[in-house]
């Protein structure tokens, strides 16, 4: 009986605390920036920190600025279940936001993606966690609309 209520308690807590699902799973950014006199440089890995994880084809990161330019992207191909997408990126300029990005991520009833905001002249990567396309501060390419 303890051992129900138990499990019933860690399952409505999970639900509650806004943990998503394993459907599209949770991407993430795990790496490090840099600002220099010189730029900016971005470096680390894209990963699906879900258990169950699906294929996302087409993955690309972009550094964007506040307006929703593109100071540079990289295509960083199929995101699987056994792997971690690999991105070095350097630029002249500090971005304000970095994004991931991929078609495959919305057809999912359910995914977390994570974004960036860029703060302290890049030194810091502050975190956001979204589960629809719409909720990007800024249009991303490809798309025409957020």
């Amino acid at each position: 009986m303890n051992r129900s209520i138990g499990l019933a308690f860690v399952v409505c807590l999970a639900i509650l605390s806004g943990c998503p699902s394993s459907d599209g799973g949770q991407i993430v950014f795990v790496g490090e920036s840099n600002s220099t006199e010189s730029g900016f440089e971005l470096t680390g890995a894209v990963t699906n920190s879900e258990v169950a994880e699906p294929t996302h084809r087409n993955v690309t990161l972009y550094l964007l600025t506040a307006n929703g330019s593109t100071i540079a992207s990289e295509h960083l191909r199929t995101l699987r279940e056994d792997t971690r997408l690999n991105v070095t990126i350097r630029t002249d300029e500090v971005p304000t936001y970095v994004i991931i990005n991929s078609p495959n991520f919305w057809t999912h009833e359910r995914i977390s993606v994570s974004y960036y905001e860029v703060e302290d002249g890049g030194s810091v990567l502050n975190q956001e966690m979204i589960g629809s396309k719409d909720e990007f501060p800024v249009t991303v390419p490809p798309n025409s609309s957020r």
